[in-house]
C-alpha cells in the first residue's frame, strides 16, 4: 500500500490518512507495508456497507463500558424466561449424532486446581456458544467436529491481534477535541502507533472517559498466550509503564485531571496479515453455523457474518443468529 500511495502523490495528509487507516484496519505498523491498497479499499468497502455508507469505527465504544450493556441484557433475558447463573463453569457442549444437546456445567468451583469436579447436564434445544475463537475448542470437543474444521481453528485461533488498552477517567473535559478516533503515529517513547477517544463517563455526571488503544499482532513479544510466564508478565508492565510516561509527555492534563485510570490487554480479533486480509480471511474463519453440527451457534466478533470488529461486530453476529433461530 505504501507504494502504491506514494506513486500517486507526495501529499503528506493523504500518506498520512492511509498509514492510519491502514494500521487500523490492517493492524500493522507504520509504514504499512504489509497490507495492500487493494486489500484496504476491499475493507473500506465492508466497512461502508455495514454503517450505512461511512466509515466510522466507533460503533465499538460504548457510553458507560460494557456494564451498560451486561445489565438491559439480564433483565431481557429474565424478562423472557431465562436463568443467569454467575460463576458457572460450562465444562463442555454435549453434541451427540451430530447434533447439539444440551452444556455439562460444573457443580461446584474446585477446591484446588487439581480438583476434577462433577457437572450437571442441561438440555437444550439450541446451544449458542458465545466465546471468541481461541476459546472454542476449551467448551467443545474437538472429537465433535470435523478434523480439517479442528485444524482450521487450530491454526487461527492465537492469530490475534492483541488490544492494550489505558483508560482514564478525569474530572475536566480534555482540551484536544476528538470527534473520531485520535492517532499517534509514532509515540516517542514506546515508539508505537496507537489511537484514542474520549466520551462522557455515564456512571459520575461532569467526568471523561479518554480511551486509549495500542495493537501487538500475536508474533510480536511480550505473548499474551504466554503471560502465565512472570518474565511476560514483565515484558508486559514494562510496555504498560512506557506508555504512560508517553501519554503524560504528550498530554499532561489527563495526569494533572486523574480520577482513576486502569490497564487491561486481551485478544481482540483476528488478525489480518498478507495471506489473510479481505475475503481470504473471511474464509478461513468460521461461520456462526459450524460444520458437522446442527442445533449450535459460535457467537463472536471474527466470525464471517460479522461486518465489523469489537461489540458491534458480536452484536451483528448475536442478531444474525436470533434470526436464523427464529426462521428454523
Amino acid at each position: 500500500m505504501e507504494k502504491w500511495v506514494t506513486q500517486r502523490t507526495d501529499d503528506e495528509g493523504v500518506l498520512a490518512w492511509f498509514r492510519y487507516f491502514g494500521w487500523l484496519y490492517g493492524a500493522t505498523k507504520f509504514p504499512p507495508t504489509d497490507f495492500s491498497a487493494g486489500a484496504l479499499f476491499t475493507t473500506f468497502k465492508r466497512r461502508a456497507d455495514a454503517n450505512d455508507g461511512t466509515l466510522n469505527d466507533l460503533g465499538y465504544m460504548v457510553s458507560g463500558g460494557c456494564g451498560a450493556i451486561a445489565g438491559p441484557l439480564v433483565e431481557a433475558i429474565e424478562e423472557n424466561g431465562g436463568e443467569i447463573r454467575t460463576g458457572t463453569t460450562v465444562s463442555k457442549v454435549v453434541i451427540e449424532g451430530g447434533m447439539a444437546r444440551g452444556v455439562n456445567v460444573e457443580c461446584q468451583k474446585p477446591v484446588v486446581p487439581t480438583h476434577i469436579v462433577d457437572t450437571e447436564f442441561i438440555a437444550a434445544p439450541i446451544v449458542a456458544v458465545a466465546v471468541p475463537l481461541w476459546q472454542i475448542l476449551n467448551v467443545v470437543s474437538s472429537h465433535d467436529l470435523p478434523p480439517w474444521y479442528v485444524d482450521r481453528l487450530r491454526f487461527m485461533c492465537r492469530k490475534s491481534l492483541n488490544t492494550w488498552t489505558l483508560t482514564y477517567v478525569v474530572d475536566k473535559a480534555p482540551s484536544f477535541p476528538i470527534t473520531d478516533l485520535m492517532c499517534v503515529p509514532d509515540g516517542p517513547v514506546t515508539g508505537r502507533p496507537w489511537v484514542a477517544a474520549i466520551l462522557p463517563y455515564a456512571e459520575q455526571p461532569g467526568q471523561y472517559a479518554v480511551t486509549a488503544f495500542l495493537y501487538t499482532a500475536w508474533h510480536e513479544p511480550p505473548s499474551y498466550f504466554d503471560r502465565a510466564e512472570a518474565g511476560v508478565r514483565d515484558e508486559m508492565k514494562a510496555l504498560f509503564d512506557d506508555w504512560e510516561r508517553e501519554i503524560a509527555q504528550l498530554f499532561p492534563e489527563l495526569e494533572e485531571n486523574l480520577v482513576w485510570k486502569s490497564r487491561s490487554i486481551g485478544p481482540s480479533s483476528i488478525f489480518e496479515n498478507p495471506g489473510n486480509v479481505g475475503h481470504n480471511l473471511i474464509s478461513m474463519v468460521p461461520s456462526m453455523v459450524p460444520e458437522g453440527v446442527d442445533n449450535l451457534y459460535f457467537i463472536g466478533e471474527r466470525t464471517q457474518e460479522a461486518e465489523v470488529q469489537g461489540i458491534y461486530g458480536s452484536a451483528q453476529v448475536a442478531l444474525a443468529c436470533a434470526d436464523r433461530i427464529l426462521e428454523s
